[in-house]
């Protein structure tokens, strides 16, 4: 697809509108691969897991696959994070992140508050000082 005759304002504004779209894809497909997780649904097409499926029917790299698969499950359990995933201030790398350190729900959602909006870094950053303070306490 060549972009090159496009008018820089149009440009400019259909890319916000492509990322608003592509986000609420993104919050459809993990609602969707919940409900092939809760269904089994990877098993009536012979895989052995939600990931086998996402990596070799749906074809997401390792990393993608797992990252999608955690959310989804997330939302299961703290739902109201939809919208902060929809408006991109959760990003499905954070979400990993908080959910490796973090197993209890009610300390996710407490961290995944506090990552709001971070970088993969920041929130890296974020979740050793967090940590660093509960072993204090």
């Amino acid at each position: 697809m060549k972009l090159n005759h496009v008018n820089d304002k149009i440009l400019l504004s259909d890319i916000k509108k492509l990322v608003g779209d592509e986000r609420k894809s993104q919050l459809l497909i993990l609602y969707h691969l919940q409900e092939i997780d809760r269904r089994k649904l990877f098993s009536d097409v012979k895989y052995g897991s939600l990931f086998d499926y996402c990596v070799k029917e749906l074809g997401y790299s390792e990393g993608a696959a797992q990252r999608r698969i955690v959310a989804a499950r997330l939302l299961k359990n703290i739902p109201e994070v939809a919208g902060k995933i929809a408006s991109g201030n959760l990003t499905l790398t954070n979400i990993a992140q908080v959910t490796q350190f973090y197993k209890d729900p009610v300390e996710q959602k407490a961290a995944l508050k506090k990552v709001e909006g971070l970088s993969k870094k920041e929130c890296e950053k974020k979740l050793f000082e967090l940590s660093a303070r509960a072993i204090e306490s």
